[in-house]
């Protein structure tokens, strides 16, 4: 993978990339919050309904990267369902899903008692983990976790999600979508980093948005692009 800015024509390891300008282990109660998404030449963050036909090899080798570096995967509802979420196994982060309804059918790999790896976590209303608990979910397939609402009283609050997680020592989190969730976050000003991998790939697709009108525009600083075989792997951070 070779960098172009800022140090052009230099070669970088994608484990190097996903660590570098991130607050260090002397550190370990700072929160850092990161998105990594990929995205046609067009705007699309999907085609058939999954992100994967957009990916190629330096997107999967940076999704690899940035999971290492993150204690906790925080997806929405919609994205585990679409993306057919497994469980990273005993090496692998922590999975923590966003879903205000809580339903889920029962094919999702993720919510499956008999699948090997950690347990997720279910954020969800305070109804919903109510209902669950009343619906007699099987043990080993989520540890439920009733979080404040959001804005307005209604879903949930992504700023009670993330310190929950800070609380429970998961400092390292890395969003990977939807774009509902990652509307909520940009909007609450909680990203401290973007990854956005740019395919050089045309979709054809205009209605899937990387995320959602916010209420303020938020300006980002560019840190990094990295090139591989024509994908450009793009990384934003806080505009001081």
């Amino acid at each position: 993978m070779n960098e172009l800015f800022p140090r052009p024509g230099v070669g970088i390891d994608p484990d190097e990339a996903a660590r570098d300008g991130r607050p260090g282990t002397d550190v370990p109660s700072t929160r850092w919050v990161a998105i990594n998404m990929v995205m046609s030449l067009d705007g699309a963050i999907a085609v058939n309904g999954r992100s994967g036909g957009l990916g190629g090899p330096a997107d999967r080798a940076m999704f690899r990267a940035l999971r290492g570096a993150a204690d906790v995967v925080l997806v929405g509802a919609e994205t585990v369902r679409a993306e057919r979420y497994h469980r990273t196994g005993s090496d692998g982060p922590a999975v923590a899903v966003v879903s205000a309804s809580a339903r889920f059918p029962t094919s999702v790999a993720l919510f499956d008692p008999d699948k090997a790896g950690g347990l997720p976590l279910l954020f969800t209303t305070g109804a919903s983990a109510e209902g669950l608990e009343a619906d007699g979910w099987p043990t080993g397939r989520a540890e439920v976790v009733a979080a404040a609402p959001g804005p307005g009283g209604s879903g949930v609050s992504v700023g009670d999600v993330i310190d929950t997680l800070v609380g429970r020592g998961m400092h390292s989190i890395l969003c990977e979508g939807g774009p509902r969730l990652l509307t909520h976050l940009a909007e609450a000003d909680l990203v401290d980093e973007w990854n956005i991998t740019l395919a050089s790939t045309l979709a054809g697709v205009t209605d899937s948005h990387l995320i959602g009108p916010l209420q303020t525009a938020k300006g980002l600083r560019l840190d990094r692009v990295c090139e591989e075989d024509g994908t450009l792997l793009l990384r934003y951070g806080r505009r001081s």
